[in-house]
């Protein structure tokens, strides 16, 4: 239905008051008996799959909206259409500014290395850190959190390689009811990155995973210390369609998809988008952490439901629902195989990045590839069988180059089964392996193997088995 003119001209009044008026209308509002209800909301995008229940038909029962900070009477609480808790409507509450980038912001790359079998992101800690180090700008800080159970000797060798090493406890006992399979998913402690929101010293934080390569931008583009300029929080959102770049993300497109729903058979009541949790940007703050802790640990807790994704679904309903995420163009977040393994999630703007001729394309145009994908990590080019890392090619870091020249020589053979896409993957893959031999090699001039470091805590591994 269109909206009649007095409604819009309405709208457009309204969307001029200061805070403060809008309290004194809404206050109006109430006194002269107005009330607000909730309407489950869907979308219409797809059929509700056999089993699940749709969304609720009926609206809540209204209640009478307030204003922050009055006291809450019981004809101003009503119940949510979806999980049937208590909410109240409150007006005029203030937004929160987003914090402004710039020279005088104190900012940090932040990343979290965890588990006493961490050898392989051990290989892709120093990948993100040399490409930090060279394409990340000046005067940003690198911090890597870790757990105790990382090998000390890896904890030296990556403070010598520019990393600041800031041990952090596990964030353990997560809500089984946040995981599809808890007792087998390779995400258990995921949640531990939600501690970069205890890192008060910085105003903006920048979590990167492991398995990314930081290269420099090409002409017309903005390097990646180019995120801290946006507001908080910030990702890049999944699927079409595709926002523009520092654009907010609204909450509808959190929970809907032009195709996944129906090709996956979703509920109503979970998302079928959401942000990428490989590169975001946030604003440390405890308290929130202090909440979100609570809220993952408790197994009863409604908002809940288990996913493949926990950790970047629960973060895409969080902060959706209480602040809106900014979008990050895909070239800061660039998963190399998605058009394969993901490809309701490909994107024109995926596409644009390829080049056109496959055979010489190295995805001019992204910034930090994303090795995302369990068949393209590239520290798997150093091992005789992929996933064990006690078959390690190499001895020394000497041994990396005549890998890299023979493993270029050879091309791709049969490492890349099951991709169509080889002569792409395969050039990220070495794309990455030369970076870590210059890495590698600069850390062993300062009396830093990493290969022998791997070997020898593999080898303590196994002694103590």
């Amino acid at each position: 239905m269109a909206e009649s003119p007095a409604l819009e001209a309405a709208r457009s009044h309204c969307s001029k008051l200061s805070s403060d008026e809008l309290r004194s209308l809404l206050a109006s509002y109430a006194e002269g008996g107005g009330t607000i209800a909730l309407q489950a909301w869907f979308g219409n995008e797809a059929p509700v799959p056999w089993g699940s229940a749709g969304p609720p038909p009926s609206p809540s029962r209204p209640a009478i909206p307030t204003a922050t900070g009055c006291v809450t009477m019981d004809s101003m609480v009503t119940g949510c259409p979806w999980c049937r808790r208590p909410v109240s409507f409150i007006g005029g509450s203030d937004i929160i500014a987003p914090v402004a980038g710039g020279a005088d912001t104190r900012c940090a790359y932040v990343t979290l290395l965890y588990g006493p079998k961490c050898h392989t992101y051990f290989f892709g800690a120093l990948v993100l850190g040399w490409g930090l180090s060279h394409h990340g700008g000046a005067g940003i800080a690198r911090v890597l959190m870790h757990t105790s159970d990382v090998p000390s000797s890896y904890i030296l060798a990556l403070g010598a390689a520019g990393w600041h090493c800031h041990q952090v406890e596990y964030l353990s006992s997560v809500a089984n009811a946040l995981f599809h399979n808890p007792w087998k998913s390779r995400f258990i402690d995921v949640f531990t990155k939600l501690r970069l929101l205890q890192l008060e010293s910085f105003e903006k934080v920048l979590f990167l995973d492991l398995d990314m390569l930081v290269r420099p931008p090409i002409d017309g583009c903005n390097g990646l210390e180019s995120l801290f300029d946006l507001p908080t929080p910030a990702a890049m959102k999944r699927g079409s369609p595709v926002p523009k770049h520092g654009v907010a993300v609204p909450y509808t497109s959190i929970w809907s998809h032009p195709t996944r729903r129906e090709a996956d058979k979703l509920p109503p009541h979970q998302q079928a988008s959401g942000i990428n949790a490989g590169t975001m940007l946030f604003r440390p703050d405890a308290k929130v952490f202090k909440q979100m802790e609570a809220e993952v640990r408790d197994w009863h807790f409604p908002e809940h439901y288990s996913t493949y994704m926990p950790e970047q679904e629960y973060l895409s309903r969080f902060f959706g629902t209480f602040e809106q995420w900014t979008h990050v163009h895909c070239r800061y977040n660039y998963e190399i195989d998605k058009r394969e393994r993901i490809p309701h999630d490909w994107t024109e703007a995926h596409e644009a990045i390829l080049g056109e001729n496959a055979a010489d394309s190295k995805m001019v145009g992204a910034v930090v590839l994303h090795y995302s994908g369990t068949g393209i990590k590239p520290w798997d080019l150093l091992l005789q069988k992929k996933g064990d890392i006690g078959s390690l090619r190499v001895s020394t870091v000497a041994d990396i180059a005549p890998l890299f020249a023979r493993l270029t020589a050879e091309g791709s053979d049969d490492r890349m089964e099951g991709y169509a896409d080889t002569p792409r993957l395969w050039a990220a893959m070495l794309e990455w392996l030369a970076e870590f031999g210059e890495a590698a090699c600069c850390l062993a001039a300062g009396g830093h193997d990493v290969i022998s470091l791997v070997r020898d805590a593999v080898q303590a591994e196994a002694g103590s088995a």
